[in-house]
């Protein structure tokens, strides 16, 4: 089986895996990301940043991932859930892989969706759409949970 590939972009500059992932997962998983370089946590912040989302997505494509996260809720919630669904779309259409935020599992999860049927019981997430993307969705849970 090959070992599943997730790419993560994250909102500092750095772009460094966020710890949980490997933690929970150790080699099962392996994680790349980029660092949007998000200056402060505000709209003007996120306004600085956000236009490179998708190249971000693109370049993790080019280092193979099989999906691609957008970490960070308020960075791709700012602009309401029809900007966020458009990020999401943008990704996909630039990358042709499956693509997702933070905000679709935190959304999904509250709305008590089939994919987080134990979320309010503080249980792990089951399964979004396959391997990359449940980790994705765990990742962007455990990231928001500290």
């Amino acid at each position: 089986m090959t070992q599943p590939h997730l790419g993560l972009i994250v909102p500092p500059a750095a772009g460094a895996v966020p710890v949980d992932g490997p933690l929970l997962y150790g080699e099962r998983i392996r994680f790349s990301a980029r660092g949007l370089g998000l200056g402060e946590i505000s709209t003007r912040g996120y306004l600085d940043v956000i236009d490179s989302v998708v190249e971000k997505a693109v370049a993790l494509k080019d280092e193979g991932v099989s999906a691609v996260s957008l970490m960070g809720t308020s960075l791709s919630f700012f602009r309401g859930a029809a900007f966020n669904r458009q990020l999401e779309v943008e990704m996909a259409r630039a990358t042709g892989l499956p693509c997702t935020t933070m905000s679709n599992a935190i959304v999904g999860a509250l709305r008590g969706e089939e994919e987080f049927p134990d979320f309010r019981q503080g249980l792990a997430v089951q399964e979004l759409l396959g391997a990359a993307e449940e980790a994705a969705a765990r990742g962007a849970i455990l990231a928001l949970a500290g």
